[in-house]
């Protein structure tokens, strides 16, 4: 009974972590678009000056 137990505290940490993770590379990838998009576009057209 005590492994069942701790199989799901274990899941439940896995999930919390997963959930984490999921959040910084979703921001990530945006900061990375901007990002992406501001040297690309915005320097060209000349905002940058």
């Amino acid at each position: 009974m005590n492994r069942s137990v701790a199989d799901n505290a274990l899941l439940l940490q896995c999930d919390a972590l997963y959930s984490k993770v999921t959040r910084i590379a979703a921001f990530g990838l945006f900061a990375g678009v901007g990002l992406g998009w501001y040297l690309i576009v915005a320097l060209r057209a000349g905002a940058g000056a």
